[in-house]
């Protein structure tokens, strides 16, 4: 399953749960496109629970929405928070994550301390 809230936008909040179905890879890749396409600065919170399964098909279409639009995520992004709700904690390395992404990057132990982290961030950018 995935959701996406943009209720609270400047903060966007996606969540994955299980296996996507096309459905939630559509609505996953939409939502995507649309921080694409965002011209304002804003963060995001990607909450998982266990592992993402992407298509092969969804994942090229996710690699080719960042590599088109790197520099449109790395000027309007000012932050993204991964919460990973069955990990280890102390095994947690961050050096993947943000060597990856074209925007600031890390993990957070909660939802309810990315979006405080993240809310701190946005206001700082203003």
């Amino acid at each position: 399953m995935f959701s996406c809230d943009w209720s609270e936008w400047p903060l966007v909040t996606l969540r994955f749960s299980e296996a996507f179905r096309v459905e939630d890879e559509t609505l996953y890749l939409d939502s995507i496109q649309r921080l694409a396409d965002a011209r304002e600065p804003y963060a995001v919170i990607l909450v998982t629970q266990g592992d993402e399964h992407l298509s092969q098909k969804a994942k090229v279409r996710n690699n080719m929405i960042f590599k088109h639009n790197r520099d449109h995520f790395t000027r309007y992004c000012r932050q993204f928070y991964r919460v990973k709700t069955d990990v280890d904690w102390a095994e947690i390395d961050d050096t993947k994550l943000k060597k990856a992404m074209p925007f600031p990057a890390a993990h957070a132990p909660s939802e309810e301390v990315a979006r405080r982290l993240a809310l701190a961030v946005l206001a700082a950018a203003r």
